[in-house]
């Protein structure tokens, strides 16, 4: 697994459940639809930034809260040297529309409820990204 991978187990938590990630077998990270107001990390679409430029929250997830299609209560953020996490309350956050599908015909995940935990959009190195609420 990556030193990336390795970290985000070892230090951040759960979005949903505030549980550990230990345990999960994939790094669950949920694109948000509330605008993040910090750099890391945060889900972009290159195949329609002109149209929507706003960089979208993330919040990662258990492989359980995924499972149970829980929904995230926080959006996470971490700086650029990765030593400190910080937890934004998912409702406190800007609300932002939805990228409609016509705008890429190269949609990058489902929503929580769309076949999230059947493995689709996952990645070789254990990263699974999804779109959420």
């Amino acid at each position: 697994m990556s030193e990336m991978l390795d970290w985000v187990k070892a230090r951040v938590r759960c979005c949903s459940c505030e549980g550990s990630l230990q345990s999960s077998r994939y790094v669950n990270m949920v694109a948000l639809l509330k605008e993040a107001t910090w750099k890391y990390p945060v889900h972009g679409n290159i195949l329609v930034y002109p149209k929507y430029p706003t960089n979208r929250a993330v919040a990662v997830l258990c492989d359980r809260c995924i499972d149970q299609r829980r929904e995230p209560k926080y959006a996470v953020e971490w700086d650029k040297d990765r030593t400190q996490v910080e937890y934004h309350r998912v409702e406190g956050l800007k609300d932002l529309a939805p990228i409609p599908e016509s705008s890429s015909s190269a949609s990058a995940g489902r929503g929580l409820g769309e076949g999230a935990s059947s493995g689709e959009g996952v990645g070789k190195a254990g990263v699974r990204m999804m779109g959420g609420k």
